[in-house]
């Protein structure tokens, strides 16, 4: 009998470990998840993909199917007994997502948060995991390193300006950014860097974007084609871009001397003095004062303009000008904050003194 025991209680418990060791599986985060996020009232699709590496590590990718965003990987990721979060940093907004894993395994109930705005998010499980991260950054050489500019045709008169930058990690790899300038300096990080001799070529899966070039002999440009959501267009990039400054190339018309009022009533009068230049390279500078005498002339940032549009921002004001240029004059408006806020104003050009 006590046999019989042992060898019954033997079977009871291979019958339960299956039972548990199925039940911690069904627990698990690992797998393809699906959800959707409201936004202005419609629906976007959102997909996670979370498995272990051979080290044993989690890891995983977010996509936003209806913009067109795919496998973008995620950072700081945290897996608990019953609870998961990440963020997702080469994504616009820094977006993060923290949820709890449900009883039977099957949905993750949390909040998405981009733009400091949480939203309620719902993932369920769909499938396996299909982790698709970027392959490893080759090493850069020195030839590579810095800013570069280009101007991308988006057809017609439209003009995209766009800054390139180029670093080096301790270990030699490449590192970059591409920032659209007429985006309000959007960056948008680099994945999938490879540079074979003169040929160079990188991702943007933030933008769903690739580009392919080519470094010239003399390293002062980089000419080939940038290819988003099915679209080749050629795209060059030149040396000469600030690493500090991301202000699209002035036109002629813009360069001068000009002057507005901003008029709060009674005697709270200002006179404001713009100067516009263009850098050696073609971009755009400028400064700003007020008339009085012992005012400090303070540099603009993120001179942005196209065709008779113009746009620029005084960072040590916090202030910001957006205007269209008529003949003679830009008429637009001043935001200070805290003290304006699109107060209308024009800049007059400033006749050049007789010689």
């Amino acid at each position: 009998m006590y046999l019989s025991f042992r060898l019954g209680a033997l079977a009871v418990t291979a019958a339960v470990l299956p039972m548990a060791a199925w039940a911690q599986a069904s627990r698990t985060v690992n797998g393809h998840w699906q959800g959707a996020i409201k936004n202005q009232g419609q629906d976007l699709g959102v997909v996670v993909d979370l498995t272990k590496n051979q080290k044993g590590e989690w890891i995983g990718t977010f996509g936003m199917p209806e913009v067109g965003i795919a496998d973008l990987p995620v950072s700081g990721l945290v897996v608990g007994e019953a609870g998961i979060r990440f963020s997702v940093s080469g994504f616009p907004g820094t977006p993060s997502f923290e949820g709890k894993l449900a009883a039977d395994g099957k949905g993750i109930t949390g909040t998405f948060t981009a733009d400091k705005k949480p939203m309620p998010l719902s993932l369920k499980r769909t499938g396996e995991a299909k982790v698709n991260l970027p392959t490893a950054n080759t090493t850069l050489s020195k030839s590579m390193v810095g800013a570069w500019q280009g101007t991308l045709d988006g057809g017609g008169t439209t003009k995209y300006h766009i800054v390139l930058k180029f670093g080096r990690a301790a270990d030699g790899s490449a590192t970059g950014t591409l920032i659209s300038v007429d985006r309000g300096n959007l960056e948008s990080a680099l994945s999938s860097i490879n540079q074979v001799g003169n040929y160079l070529q990188f991702e943007v899966r933030s933008l769903n974007g690739t580009y392919r070039g080519a470094l010239n002999a003399a390293g002062t440009e980089i000419k080939g084609e940038w290819t988003q959501a099915g679209n080749v267009t050629p795209l060059t990039f030149r040396r000469g871009a600030s690493p500090t400054s991301t202000n699209s190339t002035l036109s002629q018309a813009f360069e001068g001397t000009w002057r507005a009022m901003i008029d709060e009533g009674g005697e709270a009068k200002i006179e404001l003095v713009l100067k516009l230049s263009r850098a050696a390279d073609g971009s755009a500078a400028g400064t700003i004062t007020n008339s009085e005498a012992k005012s400090k002339e303070l540099p603009l940032s993120s001179i942005i303009q196209r065709d008779t549009g113009l746009q620029f921002e005084v960072g040590l004001l916090k202030a910001s000008f957006r205007g269209t240029l008529s003949g003679s004059a830009i008429a637009g408006t001043w935001s200070q904050e805290g003290l304006l806020n699109n107060m209308p104003l024009t800049f007059r050009r400033q006749a050049a003194a007789a010689k």
